[in-house]
């Protein structure tokens, strides 16, 4: 049996994507992705997961 263990895997702090391949990242996870991201701040990113996971209150059942 075979093993690998890579000391710092890709995208690690200490070996992070470089542009190219984090736009790639990016564009896997649909085509919109790249678009919602331009420009981002923190306020839009907060905004962008509201939007995109809106919080879900379960009715009380007591």
């Amino acid at each position: 049996m075979l093993r690998a263990t890579l000391a710092l895997p890709p995208g690690s702090p200490e070996l992070p994507a470089t542009e190219e391949e984090f736009a790639a990242k990016l564009a896997d996870c649909g085509a919109d992705v790249p678009g919602l991201l331009v420009g981002l701040d923190r306020k839009g990113a907060a905004q962008l997961m509201r939007d995109t996971f809106p919080v879900h209150h379960p009715k009380d059942h007591a």
